[in-house]
């Protein structure tokens, strides 16, 4: 029997579950079955992926490799995420349970997304502005979607490594005079906002909210954050294209701030639900002219070259290159899976 050469890799969000079989290509990854739709409450992920891998037939794997939105906990020796977004969590023995694994491996979404940094095609990043990016040096990779994802790559010798964080839920400040002007609006009572409150698809929301008061309108509470983005890009909103003009620009101003923080001088690089979803839509200089704002080290970040992440499955991508490194011994900690029998 030849040796499997397919990796099973999913991606869980708070709202969505992703999967594919990975077939590793030479120095390609190529992702094939791709199914991505949202995850019910009622159902777990490891009942969702044994769906997949059954509707896939149940190939035969040389591995899993699964990532979760929330930080990576330990219990009992079982790698576990509770998610940030969803009152649920996702277990790494479940995942294996459920497409006849002996063991399956998990981590957190933004560090497979980092991992994915190393796999993916220059036409599959598009340069932001800055300068050259710093060999060896740290690589910041963050995006908004139902939350907000933030991951470090440090290269090294034969691979990199990542760091996953959790700067999401960092606490975020007004940086200029009409992100002040709103700050009653959007915190209300609350001492502090987060990051995530801001920028993701329900800050969004929150920042239409305010600026819809702000301007004298009554907020339309059935307008998704995708109607907003859609309204507010294609110019036919004028709340809505605040909205998306102040989302846009406090999300450059955190990235050039978690630059600073991360000496993120190889690059920044946007990823997530959102920004790649508005494609050439996204204003980027406005992006960039928020970024390069920092009060006391200006220089030091217009040094550092910002990306936007154009792969629509990141996530899966950089699962596989880390399972494929695992596989390959580059990395001690996932051996090669061990089919069970059918039960």
């Amino acid at each position: 029997m030849s040796t499997p050469t397919r990796i099973l890799v999913a991606d869980f969000g708070g709202t969505h579950a992703r999967a594919a079989l990975a077939r590793i290509d030479g120095a390609r990854i190529v992702l094939e079955d791709i199914r991505a739709e949202s995850l019910v409450q009622s159902q777990t992920p490891a009942q969702w992926l044994q769906q997949y891998y059954e509707a896939a037939k149940s190939p035969v794997l040389a591995a899993c490799a699964a990532c979760a939105a929330g930080p990576l906990e330990m219990e009992e020796g079982d790698a576990v995420v509770h998610f940030t977004n969803r009152a649920s969590d996702v277990r790494a023995s479940a995942l294996a349970e459920a497409c006849g694994l002996e063991r399956a491996s998990l981590i957190n979404d933004f560090a497979a997304v980092a991992h994915a940094l190393g796999a993916l095609g220059e036409d599959e990043l598009i340069a932001v502005g800055g300068g050259a990016a710093v060999a060896d040096a740290a690589q910041l990779v963050l995006g908004p979607g139902t939350g907000l994802g933030l991951a470090i790559r440090v290269p090294q010798a034969g691979g990199a490594r990542v760091l996953p964080g959790e700067g999401g839920h960092a606490a975020l400040a007004p940086y200029d005079a009409e992100t002040l002007s709103l700050w009653p609006l959007l915190a209300g009572d609350r001492m502090q906002l987060s990051a995530e409150d801001i920028l993701s698809g329900p800050g969004l929301k929150a920042l239409y909210r305010a600026c819809a008061t702000d301007s004298g309108h009554v907020p339309n509470d059935e307008l998704t954050p995708a109607a907003i983005a859609e309204r507010g890009l294609g110019g036919t909103d004028a709340v809505c294209a605040r909205s998306v003009a102040l989302f846009t620009r406090w999300l450059g101003f955190f990235a050039g701030s978690a630059a600073l923080i991360t000496g993120a001088r190889g690059g920044v690089t946007i990823g997530g639900g959102i920004i790649p979803a508005w494609g050439a839509r996204f204003d980027r200089s406005a992006f960039r002219a928020a970024f390069e704002a920092q009060p006391a080290q200006r220089a030091y970040v217009e040094s550092i070259p910002t990306f936007l992440m154009l792969h629509p499955q990141p996530a899966l991508v950089g699962l596989a290159a880390y399972a494929r490194d695992q596989l390959s011994g580059s990395r001690a900690g996932l051996p090669r899976a061990k089919q069970l029998p059918k039960k």
